[in-house]
């Protein structure tokens, strides 16, 4: 079965687990409290899903880009050993909007890559190991939930980061505000580039996740108006250890057109 095939299955799979589970324990809830908790659900998968076939967002033309952009990830055990995981990017984006993302093994080989052109609307998954592109319609991933149904499609309206932050800080606080507080981080300057820095902290109350004491989950997100991108991401969480994303050596030249388009040595397997 093809990577790109096990992905999406993978996704609906856990989609399903996670249908049933929250259909059972909300047997005595009304139909609308029901949809709105499969919603939340779906919105946390498709999330993930999104980013790593590399559905895109809104269209950005006119700020070129190339970036590296390490993910590294800290986890401490109760006996103080540190498990340190880093992956490492590289990301283009040109001035008509397309980009280009490809994902490198810790010794620097190209392991895929992701190119995705949001006018054309289209993305290909490049397995260089096989040469096989996967051609797959791109666009934001939006879920429907009814009478416990679960329908997933890619592509129509517009599913914003803002509503996946809401969602998911009411889920984690117990449904309320008082436990989510934002707070302005101003501006610096990251990489050479202006961002604006937002630090929410979520406390899970006691009890909530059978928890005996509070939890506090931080999340700190410089975003760049200028590239309209996140150039660095810090997230805590006491569960899970601490996880940051950045970009480093961004450089504001336009990328090789040649790096948007798929090389004819590459088999295209076109994906429903």
């Amino acid at each position: 079965m093809k990577l790109a095939n096990l992905w999406v299955i993978g996704a609906l799979f856990g989609i399903a687990v996670s249908a049933q589970q929250s259909q059972g324990t909300l047997e005595k809830k009304t139909k609308s409290e029901l949809k709105n908790k499969l919603q939340e659900d779906l919105s946390k998968t498709i999330g993930s899903l999104q980013f790593t076939l590399g559905l895109s967002g809104p269209l950005v033309t006119n700020q070129p880009y190339f970036a590296e952009a390490t993910t590294e990830t800290i986890q401490t055990l109760a006996n103080e050993i540190h498990i340190r995981q880093t992956r490492s990017y590289a990301i283009y984006r040109d001035s008509e909007g397309r980009q280009r993302r490809e994902t490198r093994t810790p010794a620097g080989a190209v392991e895929k890559v992701i190119i995705t052109d949001p006018a054309a609307n289209v993305s290909y998954l490049l397995e260089p190991a096989t040469m096989t592109a996967h051609k797959m319609a791109i666009g934001i991933a939006t879920a429907s939930a009814k009478e416990g149904h679960i329908a997933v499609a890619v592509g129509g309206a517009a599913y914003l980061k803002e509503d996946r932050t809401k969602a998911h800080a009411g889920q984690e606080s117990g449904g309320r505000d008082r436990d989510v507080v934002t707070k302005s981080l101003g501006s610096r300057i990251i990489e050479g580039i202006s961002a604006e820095g937002t630090r929410i902290t979520r406390t899970i109350p006691i009890g909530v996740i059978g928890n005996d004491q509070p939890i506090e989950v931080v999340n700190e997100s410089w975003y760049s108006h200028e590239l309209q991108t996140v150039v660095m991401s810090k997230r805590n969480d006491p569960r899970t250890g601490e996880a940051v994303y950045q970009l480093k050596n961004i450089d504001r030249s336009e990328p090789d057109p040649a790096l948007f388009q798929v090389s004819g040595n590459f088999k295209i397997v076109s994906q429903k």
